[in-house]
């Protein structure tokens, strides 16, 4: 097998969603990344370990490795609460509805004026690509929302949300 079909054969045996055995399937797929890289990585992609380790690869991981420096200037959040739709909770056909977070900056640096919360996977349900985030000072907490229109065809949807920055908005 070659690299690309290890990794890939890794990913497919790994079925669990306790935050420390992810955090230890991440550092045995990529070791010596670092203290702290895989629960940031893993955090960012909403515990989503193949996601994770893709945004690993994208902030330059592997090639010089994610230095401390870059680590230390990006924001942390943590998801405290679904306000109001919850995970795997059933919405009728066609209603409109309102999605919101409870987030909270659980890093050291303040997020910039740029921050959204971006869809990065799943159907649109009629709402946009990113909404603006209030710039949370470490520890501050905020809710967040989205309008949504459910689809009309029966049936299960997920989405997925990242929080990221829109350099475009001033």
């Amino acid at each position: 097998m070659d690299g690309a079909e290890d990794l890939l054969s890794m990913f497919m045996s790994m079925g669990t969603t306790d935050h420390g055995t992810l955090v230890d399937q991440f550092a045995q797929i990529i070791p010596d990344c670092g203290d702290g890289i895989p629960q940031f990585f893993l955090e960012a992609s909403n515990w989503n370990l193949q996601a994770a380790i893709m945004s690993y690869f994208d902030y330059g991981g592997g090639q010089q490795g994610v230095s401390s420096n870059v680590m230390a200037s990006l924001p942390e959040a943590e998801l405290l609460d679904d306000v109001t739709v919850g995970d795997g909770e059933d919405i009728p056909p066609n209603v409109g509805f309102q999605k919101t977070w409870r987030l909270r900056n659980s890093g050291d640096t303040p997020w910039p004026q740029s921050t959204t919360l971006q869809r990065v996977q799943g159907p649109d349900l009629g709402g946009p690509s990113f909404v603006m985030v209030p710039a949370l000072m470490p520890g501050e907490v905020a809710d967040v929302s989205v309008s949504l229109r459910s689809p009309q065809e029966e049936g299960r949807y997920a989405m997925a949300w990242r929080l990221g920055f829109n350099e475009e908005v001033t």
